[in-house]
């Protein structure tokens, strides 16, 4: 709150003189001009409650009785009651302030500093004894005195909008309403137009509002301009170890935003600062740590794992008994287990924070044990441990339903146990955690791991509508993230294969020529990046069946032939390979260059079942019934049975490869002894 006008220091206030008045009684002094006497009796009640004498309040009783219509005699009581009732415990005082401003405000209703002062007098009120109503009437005094404002100095305008800013500020608060963050902007910035030197703490508040409003509407320009606010009022004292720290904390959300290495830099400087400033306070190395530890793990950067446990260590030192210090370095060990893919870390988590558990009902604690077991069932392959890490963290949501992270984290351990169970109930499940963190707080990271969730799950059901979900929250993430190509190329590959599924459901030329672009400018960045190649070739290969384009099937061989010299052992690379050289053998006209392909891609096809691809089976049966070898057809059919590798019965119908195969006798059969079995 801006600063209010102050009685003189004990050091340099004068005991008010002795007036020969003062011993009169009040009865015979009426009627007589007064006005010397009751600034005297003032005076001297100042100068008691300015020494914390609670006996001078019978002084201001006796000026008020002698010269009761002077508004200014109550502005100046009140003033001292203000300051008087200011200091702990003596909240007392506060309430006669109000009195006596509002005795003045009666008696000259035009008096703009009465209404400012009234309403910062309830404004301490509202905050000493927790009751929001008081804020309530303090903004109707503070917009009285707006309307009076007109002729006052620039210094005194900008305090009072700095005040109406605070006030604001603790009414959105209290209400979480986006409106209320908006008045408040509007009154520091009307402040900041008055003066231009104003103090450190006004561009602290000023920033702290920008950044709440922009934590409410995700707003990256408000985060900026956060941070301005918070240079000016460290250029104005740069010893002040707050703003450093309030600085560093809006960088690192900004970072979360942007992943912007220079906002990484910038913030990593601030909390540097903050702790040379202040180096025994534990909690600056608390927020360091959790600037490294989020972009480490974003990152999977060893070195700033590491860096986030020394932090740890050092906050630690400090605090002992703070468990928020434990469970940070619990999560960054466990972090490092999965960076590193070493067991060790993970066992030292789980000795942090174990010793905590019973002691501690916290859902930060629950948090970082729940990722202990995370990293546990990462490093094993295990099921369990991700159902346990599950457990906790709905645990810790038990205790605070608005905790974002933990929403994430059951997101992800969900999401690791479908991919192993391959339950659709998983995958709901997963989809439900993700859309109540994106609920809580829209980051481009949370679209992404949604978006990744959709794609297993449209993969596992061939689902169009789950499939052009998935593309929507890849989408938004990578709006979220302009340089996403370059930071988080696996969010741009993700997004190309739900483009290639989505173009397949559609027939669509554009969705194609779409997910082309996106891998080849992944390829021309990060030319070594896992099944580039791989990808590039099956949609190619897709397009080129959906546009009969011999030269685009070429250009999926050629790819095919670069992923497989990658990974030769790959069976799933060669079966495509055979898939996609089945498709141009089955377009070409010339039987001779048609018989080339379909036989290389009989040769590849056996080799991918030799290297255990089950699902080569019935790619053998829809390439024999293309080349008329019905028997085979049907053996293979019978083989990808008996290996549980056949697709839906209505697809088995449906397929144009298998055209030939169908008017046979045997097929009929087949067909009916698996309508015969029962639904699985």
């Amino acid at each position: 709150m801006a600063k209010i006008q102050e009685l003189s220091s004990i050091s340099n206030f004068e005991p008010p003189k002795e007036d020969s008045s003062l011993g009169t009684p009040v009865e015979e002094l009426k009627g007589r001009d007064c006005s010397a006497v009751s600034m005297a009796l003032l005076h001297k009640g100042e100068f008691s409650l300015l020494h914390g004498d609670k006996g001078g309040l019978k002084y201001f009783e006796m000026a008020a009785k002698l010269d009761p219509s002077n508004s200014h005699l109550f502005l100046q009581q009140g003033l001292a009651l203000f300051e008087y009732g200011s200091q702990e415990g003596r909240e007392e005082g506060l309430t006669l302030a109000s009195k006596r401003f509002k005795m003045a405000t009666t008696l000259d209703p035009s008096c703009f500093q009465a209404w400012h002062l009234w309403g910062n007098t309830l404004y301490f009120l509202g905050n000493r004894q927790k009751e929001p109503s008081y804020f309530a009437h303090a903004l109707k005094k503070y917009e009285k005195a707006v309307t009076l404002s007109e002729g006052q100095p620039p210094d005194v305008l900008a305090d009072l909008y700095w005040d109406l800013g605070d006030l604001w500020e603790k009414l959105a608060t209290l209400s979480g309403e986006a409106t209320d963050y908006y008045y408040a902007i509007q009154a520091y910035e009307k402040g900041s137009s008055y003066q231009d030197d104003l103090p450190p703490e006004f561009w602290m508040n000023f920033g702290k509002v920008y950044a709440l409003m922009g934590e409410k509407t995700n707003d990256v320009r408000l985060f900026i301009k956060a941070i301005n606010c918070y240079k000016n009022a460290i250029s104005i004292t740069l010893s002040n170890r707050d703003a450093w720290i309030l600085l560093g904390k809006t960088l690192q959300t900004l970072y979360g935003f942007s992943h912007d290495e220079d906002h990484f830099s910038q913030a990593n400087e601030c909390f540097k600062t903050a702790a040379q400033l202040s180096s025994k306070e534990s909690q600056i190395w608390l927020d360091w740590a959790h600037l490294l530890l989020e972009s480490g793990k974003v990152f999977r950067d060893e070195k700033k794992l590491l860096a986030s446990i020394d932090k740890c260590y050092k906050a630690h030192r400090y605090d002992r008994k703070n468990p928020h210090v434990i469970a940070t370095w619990t999560h960054a060990l466990a972090e490092l287990g999965i960076t590193t893919g070493k067991l060790k870390p993970i066992h030292e988590a789980f000795n942090k924070i174990e010793p905590l558990v019973e002691k501690f009902e916290d859902p930060e604690i629950y948090y970082a044990y729940g990722m202990a077991f995370y990293a546990q069932g990462h490093y094993y392959k295990d099921i369990d441990a991700y159902y346990q890490a599950i457990e906790l963290f709905q645990e810790g949501l038990s205790m605070d339903r608005t905790h974002t992270p933990l929403w994430e984290a059951i997101g992800d351990a969900s999401f690791a146990a479908a991919q192993m169970d391959m339950d659709e109930r998983s995958f709901d499940r997963t989809c439900h955690f993700f859309e109540r963190a994106l609920n809580l707080r829209k980051q481009s990271t949370t679209h992404s791991r949604y978006g990744m969730t959709l794609l297993k799950y449209g993969e596992l059901k061939n689902d169009q509508k789950t499939f052009e979900l998935a593309a929507y929250h890849f989408e938004m993430a990578i709006n979220m993230q302009k340089n996403a190509a370059y930071l988080h190329p696996d969010w741009m590959f993700a997004y190309a294969v739900a483009l290639d599924h989505i173009a397949e459901f559609l027939d669509s030329d554009t969705h194609y020529i779409k997910a082309l672009d996106i891998l080849s400018h992944i390829l021309m960045l990060k030319p070594d990046y896992p099944s580039i190649h791989h990808q590039l070739a099956l949609t190619c290969g897709h397009y080129g069946e959906l546009i009969h384009e011999p030269d685009t099937f070429a250009r999926a061989i050629h790819h095919y032939r670069i992923a497989h010299q990658q990974d030769k052992e790959n069976d799933q690379v060669i079966l495509d390979w055979a898939l996609t050289l089945t498709a141009l053998g089955d377009l070409l006209e010339n039987d001779v260059e048609s018989d080339q392909y379909l036989r290389e891609a009989e040769y590849k096809m056996i080799q991918a079942a030799k290297l255990g691809n089950i699902h080569a089976y019935y790619s053998l049966s829809c390439l024999y019934s293309v080349i008329g070898d019905l028997n085979n057809s049907l053996r293979f059919l019978e083989k990808a049975k008996a290996f549980g590798a056949l697709p839906p019965l209505e697809v088995l119908i449906e397929d144009d490869w298998l055209d030939n195969l169908r008017e046979t006798e045997g097929f009929s059969q087949f067909q009916a002894e698996l309508e015969s079995l029962p639904e699985q």
